[in-house]
């Protein structure tokens, strides 16, 4: 076992590709139509002079760090690229050597645990910080030659859960030998169309699926994430419609979990739409099919006993997703009756360790899910898809595949680059997609990801056509935006 690579950050360097979606996703309270794609890069230097890069990556969704209703979206990525800046900033100035648990401890200490305004901020800030956390990763993967899993069972990283109030080992949540196969939890946006019949005229002719119909055919699916939206009336109308779909067309045993998206009131108003939707024939049948609900309360009053009242008596277990604003939240959520935690690499790596040693001590009562936050390739899909797979989770959400087009956002060198080293994660597919996800039966194949001498890739990206973040400009994208139609 080592007691920690020790390593000081030199260099940092974020840029951006506008990404346009192909399907527009409506999600909480915010349709996404495009959003940019941040990769960072940072250098790291061990004490012998040693130096090497890593990667991590972002798509800069509008809307979900902060729901801030009179906030536009270019000043959400504004802030999101600020904040990138500023824990870059933090931990370059530090030039003390480190493992990488430490680096992140600090920054995740200074910016996050002792950020002064509201605690709604924090997932914002745990993002910046995140993202530098999994670069930093990287690099340390990349360095020593040996995939995540590695690497942090090794004590390559320093992980030190003592001074996360953990008292069983790291080796109760990052496994051996992490799971090669995973199925694919298909994402159901609330302007998503469900029968064919329903596809949009300008839907895009692709050769990827647009409807839920569609994407069942396509891929086999069988596991499904359903956006509700809190209104009750017409949450009913919707996941009936959804039922009748998925209970004529999946094979096998169907599985589905709500998203609220931060969009009820109460508890109370959760368990009426549970209530209703179980009373009748169609929804019952979905009812019998849903494992959890996620995240119906808004994140500022996810601790409030007003909203909370009843969560110990829903006939369904709740997580949360955007209430984990920082390594304490999950602690204090389950104090009060929520059963379990996403797990986004956006929040954290580190942190998402630490819920998977707390979910194991709980004897079962406590688990974890796999959420997209709408991940594309190459660094913020392969990412999320080890860490996932290493804490043992068998199905994850994925939209990426569905709601971009392919492989489209990158340079031909690393769309071959994928598709030579990463064959059983993606597949040839006609022009202008340039490969896509590959999903056989509901499952996606991500074996070589374990394999690759880095974290999830050992490739180097061509960032030849990305723009640096000092020179970027949303301008375009707003406008292709609005070519595109309404934003919210």
């Amino acid at each position: 076992m080592s007691d920690g690579v020790l390593f000081r950050v030199v260099k940092a360097e974020a840029r951006l590709r506008d990404c346009m979606t192909r399907l527009p996703f409506r999600f909480g309270v915010v349709t996404m139509r495009g959003a940019p794609l941040c990769v960072l890069r940072v250098e790291i230097e061990t004490a012998t002079g040693e130096r090497v890069a890593g990667y991590a990556s972002d798509l800069l969704v509008p809307k979900w760090f902060e729901k801030v209703s009179d906030q536009n979206i270019q000043t959400d990525w504004q802030r999101l690229l600020t904040g990138i800046g500023h824990a870059c900033d933090r931990v370059i100035a530090s030039k003390k050597l480190m493992t990488a648990f430490q680096h992140w401890d600090a920054l995740d200490t200074d910016l996050v645990i002792n950020h002064q305004g509201e605690r709604t901020t924090r997932l914002l800030l745990s993002q910046s910080v995140s993202i530098v956390e999994r670069a930093m990763l990287d690099a340390l993967c990349r360095m020593t030659r040996q995939p995540l899993h590695t690497v942090l069972r090794d004590g390559f990283t320093g992980f030190d859960g003592a001074r996360l109030g953990l008292k069983t080992s790291l080796s109760s949540a990052v496994r051996s030998q992490p799971i090669e196969t995973m199925q694919v939890r298909h994402t159901v946006g609330l302007v998503d169309a469900i029968e064919q019949e329903q596809r949009s005229g300008d839907a895009p002719d692709d050769g990827l699926p647009t409807t839920l119909e569609g994407a069942i055919q396509t891929y086999g699916l069988s596991h499904f994430k359903l956006k509700v939206s809190g209104q009750i009336t017409q949450d009913l109308e919707r996941l009936s419609r959804i039922a009748s779909t998925l209970s004529s067309m999946c094979d096998g045993e169907v599985l589905c979990t709500l998203d609220g998206n931060e969009q009820f009131d109460s508890m109370t108003q959760l368990d009426e739409l549970l209530a209703k939707l179980s009373d009748s024939e169609q929804g019952a049948w979905l009812f019998d099919r849903i494992a959890y609900i996620e995240q119906p309360i808004a994140r500022g009053r996810t601790l409030h006993a007003d909203a909370v009242r009843g969560l110990d008596s829903l006939s369904r277990p709740v997580i949360i997703d955007e209430a984990d604003m920082d390594r304490d939240m999950f602690t204090q959520a389950v104090g009060i009756g929520y059963r379990g935690v996403s797990v986004k690499n956006c929040k954290g790596v580190f942190r998402a360790i630490a819920s998977a040693m707390r979910c194991h001590d709980s004897d079962g009562r406590l688990f974890q899910s796999a959420e997209d936050l709408t991940n594309i390739p190459i660094f913020a899909l392969h990412q999320d898809l080890v860490t996932s797979s290493m804490l043992g989770l068998s199905h994850i959400e994925r939209n990426g595949h569905h709601y971009f087009a392919g492989l489209t956002h990158l340079h031909e060198d690393d769309r071959d680059a994928l598709l030579r080293e990463h064959s059983d994660l993606y597949q040839a597919a006609p022009s202008p997609l340039g490969g896509q996800l590959s999903i056989n039966a509901g499952h996606i194949s991500i074996g070589s990801l374990h394999q690759a001498a880095g974290y999830g890739y050992a490739g180097i990206p061509n960032l030849s056509e990305w723009v640096p973040r000092a020179t970027w400009s949303p301008d375009a994208l707003l406008a292709a935006i609005a070519d595109a139609g309404d934003h919210a």
